[in-house]
């Protein structure tokens, strides 16, 4: 146990052994010789990295003889050295890890360090947890003095700086693993929308009799597909038909929006609902993940009507694909699509994801009005073709397998966004002294 004594500094108090040190003090600013647009080639050995990529995926490369004579002549990381992006975004981080690759001179540097005072373990923390000073010129941009400048918090023991930097390294894997987790599970439900949603595949009561049934072999559906004729039909026996979007389950529906759904404009007083039940186009969140609630005074007495169950759909900027399956009634935006079926027939989930995805809001982009603020062609979006399973009991089958996946999916966005809050305040009690790592 440590007994806690601070001291006043001109970064406020900070434990009595610790001190205040500028990055000068510990290292110069350095960064790789400049690269040519004429040196770069769009395919190469070594990978350069611009500003516009730091942190990324390289677009741009060099060969591998430039970068070993390069390398060899002028300043190069080394290994655990904190590269910092210096234009742009000021301040990103990335920890060099030893690979083959090249950084754009002077937006990316790193501060010559040789550890004997600070390990780059722990300044990697303490630059991610400091503002940058970039007013010294007219476009934002990390100059070398006030690289030089800037001071930071440590503690003067490097076995104390070890364990504060294994901490907090052991909560961004955490992080890390978790958001790979849920990317994987991204990709697995759009995997299961593609076969679900389509008929490719039935779930164990629907469809086909497996063991008397056959399915048209890939041969057949590329025929299909090139031919486009009504000559070419997917054999009866197979239990698939030939569709304007393509072969589907002979016993499947393939219809425009408009013959099942419908857009509801009913308006509504604003007294009648609460405030944060609006959905206008701002609150709507992009990549199909729902509303905020509304935060203000609405502006206006009456506005659009929506229910529980109804489809919501941004209608301004279609490729930020903005679209929520309302879960409680309100009120919404004239910029706001409220789509709604026939709930004794349809399944509203399997409504909203077999319309709601990656295809439609493609469609609907490719088609609309405007180049600033484009706009859906609500005409457009009346012939778009959805394909429903001939009941409603397969309709909630599926359903409720992409619902679960969803529900997962939010399971582990939530676990995510509290790890990313622990380690928030984990950096703020360890890189302050407040809570010590100490023998």
């Amino acid at each position: 146990m440590v007994e806690k004594k601070f001291k006043e500094t001109e970064v406020g108090m900070i434990p009595e052994d610790w001190e205040v040190v500028s990055l000068g003090s510990i290292g110069e600013p350095k960064m790789c010789k400049r690269i040519m647009k004429h040196q770069t080639l769009t395919m190469g050995d070594v990978p350069f990295y611009k500003i516009g990529t730091f942190g990324g995926k390289a677009d741009a490369f060099i060969s591998r003889e430039l970068f070993e004579h390069y390398k060899s002549l002028y300043s190069y990381p080394n290994v655990g050295d904190v590269l910092i992006s210096a234009a742009g975004t000021i301040g990103r981080l990335v920890i060099y890890k030893g690979d083959d690759e090249y950084f754009q001179d002077s937006n990316i540097v790193w501060i010559d360090n040789n550890e004997n005072k600070v390990l780059n373990k722990f300044l990697y923390y303490a630059l991610r947890d400091t503002n940058w000073d970039t007013s010294q010129g007219t476009i934002p941009r990390l100059y070398n003095n006030s690289l030089r400048a800037k001071t930071i918090k440590i503690p003067r023991a490097l076995p104390e700086q070890q364990r504060i930097a294994e901490a907090l390294s052991d909560v961004d894997a955490l992080v890390t693993t978790l958001g790979k987790l849920i990317e994987k599970k991204k990709n697995i439900k759009l995997a299961t929308m593609q076969q679900l949603l389509t008929g490719k595949h039935r779930l164990k009561g629907f469809g086909l009799d497996e063991r008397t049934g056959s399915r048209p072999t890939d041969e057949r559906r590329k025929e299909c597909h090139s031919e486009r004729s009504t000559k070419c039909e997917v054999e009866e026996s197979s239990g698939y038909k030939m569709t304007e979007i393509g072969i589907i389950p002979e016993d499947w529906d393939c219809v425009p929006f408009h013959v099942r759904c419908y857009f509801c404009n009913e308006s509504i007083d604003v007294s009648s609902f609460k405030a944060e039940n609006y959905v206008g186009t701002d609150n709507m969140l992009s990549d199909k993940l729902g509303v905020t609630p509304f935060v203000g005074q609405l502006p206006y007495q009456r506005v659009k009507q929506y229910r529980k169950g109804d489809i919501l759909i941004s209608n301004i900027r279609p490729y930020l694909k903005k679209c929520w399956l309302a879960d409680k009634d309100g009120g919404c935006s004239a910029d706001v699509l409220v789509v709604r079926g026939d709930k004794n027939l349809y399944d509203e989930r399997y409504l909203f994801f077999a319309l709601c995805n990656d295809k439609f809001f493609y469609d609907i982009n490719a088609q609309a009005k405007g180049t600033k603020m484009p706009r859906g062609d609500k005409k457009v979006i009346s012939e778009y073709h959805i394909l429903f399973p001939p009941t409603k009991a397969e309709q909630t089958a599926i359903a409720n397998i992409l619902t679960d996946m969803d529900n997962e999916i939010a399971q582990l966005q939530t676990r995510k966004k509290k790890y990313e809050s622990i380690k928030q305040g984990m950096m703020q009690q360890l890189l302050t002294g407040k809570i010590r790592l100490v023998d």
